[in-house]
């Protein structure tokens, strides 16, 4: 049997001694210490600003309306609007050949906002607009639908043609 090299028992003995001032290390100044630590306190500082101004809301009108007028809350809302809903209905709200123009003042099944709500947070299946409840919490519901409302009636150039009838105000 070949005898094991020097300079791979070096190495080993030099992993070994990483690995434990690595852990001890990790014990003393804990996970958060790290680039991703500062990261994740980052994003929850952000979270927690948004959720400090969310506390009140409601499944009403008045959440929706409080939505549209809270630049903080609506910037929200374009946010989870950008990650869920933009693949169908464009990033502006154009709307596309499979989902509907949210941008013009004609609309298919709300005449509302808590009708947005309620399609938002239900969906509509013989449509192809699925069920955001339990993808989405229960605030992220009530700020992405003020945001979808809050596009009503703005006419982004180049919206898909309007469909249903026309809602002057969603209220």
């Amino acid at each position: 049997m070949t005898p094991t090299p020097l300079w791979l028992k070096l190495a080993i003995a030099a992993l070994v001694a990483w690995g434990v001032g690595y852990v001890s290390l990790l014990a003393l100044v804990g996970p958060e210490a790290g680039a991703t630590g500062r990261f994740e306190r980052a994003v929850e500082a952000e979270a927690e600003a948004v959720v400090g101004t969310m506390d009140r809301l409601s499944f009403d009108a008045e959440s929706l309306a409080r939505v549209r007028s809270d630049p903080t809350l609506l910037s929200h809302g374009k946010a989870i609007y950008a990650a869920n809903c933009a693949s169908c209905h464009h990033n502006d709200g154009r709307g596309t050949v499979t989902a509907p123009n949210l941008t013009d003042n004609a609309w298919i099944a709300a005449t509302t906002a808590m009708d947005v709500l309620t399609i938002t947070e239900q969906g509509i299946a013989d449509r192809g607009m699925p069920a955001w409840k339990g993808r989405l919490g229960y605030n992220d519901l009530i700020i992405v639908s003020g945001y979808v409302t809050s596009l009503h009636d703005t006419n982004v150039e180049g919206g898909h043609r309007p469909e249903g009838e026309v809602v002057e105000r969603l209220e």
